[in-house]
């Protein structure tokens, strides 16, 4: 135990440093529910980014848990980073720690196999994402409460034949299974797939009870009445868990642009198979070769697999032929700890990684590698029992590989220390990706690399000319007007609820004096998102020079009566009562959006209500 604790947290001490990046900015810096904006029950019926689950701007992840240990991190050190790697770290090191307990009492395997697979499982770089990437945190906690669950069961079958008439009878013996049900449900509350451990436990169920000899006596017939009556339960269980779920989205559905999974897009059936059966394989290949990494395998990373004569067949041949020669070796050895260990494995890889793969429902992404955070449980336990037929090179294979992974892993971590080191590696790994060139473009604008960030935007766009996005950011950055507008226009088509776009083609009317068009075009992007304070505040000055006051005011009283704790939307108001002459009215408003933020000096809003507004001693208070 110790060995492997040790290796899961020093592989992972340089990864503590790193700053908030990627998706850590929306799902925990900015995010209202981790800030403690919003009331804790709120945490239940919004998604992972903080809007309501029935938006249909919602990414319909549902993930309360996670928030909730995200909003007790913020309440206990405060918005820090490091604060929130720890924890990351030390969830990992639990689940280690946990595989170790699930081989040694479940599966009885030899302590040095054991050992072997703790120790891959907690240095394989491909957590590097789920762990060092903060809102991974979703993915390791799923998978504590996965092992948990498995061991929680594993009490469960355990009992003996004479305890049968019990478990029958009487509803208090069933208590473990309840609490499988129970590990189960935290599990999805942390990520959705979380839920297959009921899957696993009751494929590991069916294993245990069919490694018996069949006996035509009461006995036999007692213990398959009984392991029946477990898998109803089981059944049942993951049945109201899904229900509760799918009613929790309201009969909404996620919305998923071409860019996010483009095989699900493509027109033609056979590429849609092809490169979704080839998916699987290139996820077993990064779990054995994760030596080219990234934090988006999205726009042109993989090209979709469109005809039979593409080499990848090959592959996603070979390695569904792997899995049945592993399946069937398990299923003949199923009496000894060999055979047990090598169905476990295959269960925990196996499972938990289906809700990705497009069988059952079309996910928002080609390929995750947060995703394969529990499937690797089962990948270590494969490659750990391999090395254990290599006979005395066996250690020598196994501290070659951890070496290995341990090195990657390292330099990994540095990948995710800052937005620029991440984009960085990003490129490298995938220059093909559209996106990618697209976030760091993004970096370069803000760090005002406009140069730079032009030509990561023509690239984006070059790969991938429906980018919407892309071409939205370019059109800022150009001079010429009349490229701006195409660029615009270009994003409107790709894209026609485009909410920057139309705001940012009303600016460019605005400028070119044809303001009934402007007002056309940012009332548009208000009925995409009724929130966007820059389009209500255009439009309400555009409303007040047109004489239609009334109208302007409404538009920032609509929003702050759906918003009356957002800052921006009391300073932007303030900013029109200041504009009007109503200097008092609009210093109330200063003051609520200070209150609500406990702004400093140096912040947005502070620097600009002291450029906008006449100064009393009330004001400057504030401040001391």
């Amino acid at each position: 135990y110790m060995m492997v604790w040790v290796a899961s947290v020093t592989v992972y001490c340089n990864g503590l440093s790193g700053d908030f990046v990627h998706d850590d900015i929306s799902a925990i810096k900015t995010n209202p529910d981790v800030l403690g904006v919003t009331p804790v029950h709120q945490l239940f019926l919004n998604d992972y980014w903080g809007k309501p689950l029935h938006d249909h701007t919602s990414h319909k992840s549902y993930r309360p848990l996670t928030i909730l240990t995200f909003r007790l991190n913020h309440s206990l050190f405060g918005l820090g980073p490091l604060h929130f790697h720890v924890v990351n770290v030390l969830l990992h090191s639990s689940v280690s720690l946990l595989l170790v307990r699930l081989l040694l009492t479940v599966v009885h395997l030899p302590p040095g196999t054991v050992l072997a697979a703790g120790l891959i499982f907690a240095t394989h770089p491909i957590h590097t994402e789920a762990v060092t990437g903060l809102v991974g945190r979703a993915d390791v906690l799923a998978a504590l409460a996965l092992l948990a669950s498995l061991l929680t069961y594993h009490r469960v079958i355990s009992n003996g034949p004479s305890r049968d008439t019990a478990y029958r009878h009487h509803w208090g013996a069933w208590g473990p299974l309840r609490q499988t049900g129970s590990l189960a449900l935290v599990g999805m509350l942390c990520k959705e797939h979380g839920l297959t451990a009921l899957a696993v436990s009751a494929a590991w169920d069916l294993m245990q009870h069919r490694k018996h000899k069949r006996r035509l006596s009461g006995l036999s017939f007692s213990n398959t009445s009984n392991i029946c009556s477990r898998l109803f339960a089981l059944v049942i269980m993951g049945a109201l868990m899904l229900g509760v779920r799918l009613w929790l989205l309201r009969g909404t559905t996620p919305v998923f642009s071409d860019q996010d999974n483009p095989a699900a897009a493509h027109p033609h059936l056979l590429t849609r198979i092809l490169t979704w059966a080839y998916l699987p394989a290139f996820n077993f290949w990064l779990l054995l070769c994760p030596f080219r990494l990234s934090h988006d395998w999205q726009l042109g990373s993989l090209p979709l697999v469109t005809s039979l004569k593409d080499p990848r067949n090959l592959a996603s041949l070979t390695f569904y032929l792997l899995l049945v020669v592993l399946a069937t070796k398990g299923i003949l050895t199923r009496g000894c700890k060999q055979g047990r260990g090598l169905l476990l494995g295959m269960f925990l890889m196996v499972l938990p990684f289906l809700p990705a793969s497009n069988v059952f429902i079309t996910v928002g992404f080609v390929v995750a590698e947060r995703i394969l955070y529990i499937p690797s449980l089962g990948f270590s336990v494969l490659i750990a029992m391999g090395l254990s037929r290599l006979g005395r090179l066996r250690v020598l294979f196994l501290l070659y590989l951890l070496l290995l992974f341990s090195v990657r892993t390292l330099y990994r971590n540095r990948d995710w220390s800052s937005r620029e080191t991440l984009f960085s590696a990003g490129l490298k790994s995938v220059p093909e990706n559209a996106k990618m060139h697209y976030n760091y473009a993004n970096l370069m604008k803000d760090m005002k690399e406009l140069d730079v960030a032009k030509i990561h935007y023509k690239e984006a766009i070059r790969l991938w000319p429906g980018h919407s996005s892309a071409h939205n950011n370019l059109g800022t950055l150009v001079e010429d007007q009349v490229t701006a507008e195409h660029h615009f226009s270009m994003a409107i088509k790709y894209h026609p609820h485009h909410r920057h776009a139309h705001y940012n083609l009303a600016l460019l009317r605005q400028e070119q004096g044809r303001l009934k068009e402007a007002m056309l075009l940012l009332e548009e992007s208000l009925r995409h998102d009724a929130n966007y304070h820059d389009a209500v505040a255009v439009l309400a000055n555009l409303y007040t020079n047109a004489g239609r006051y009334r109208d302007a005011e409404n538009l920032h009283l609509t929003l702050l009566a759906t918003n009356s704790a957002d800052p921006v939307a009391h300073c932007n108001y303030a900013v029109f009562l200041s504009k009007n002459g109503h200097e008092f009215e609009a210093l109330r408003h200063y003051e609520a959006a200070l209150s609500l933020e406990n702004l400093k000096e140096d912040e947005p809003i502070s620097k600009q209500i002291r450029t906008t507004v006449n100064y009393t001693t009330q004001t400057d208070l504030l401040y001391t």
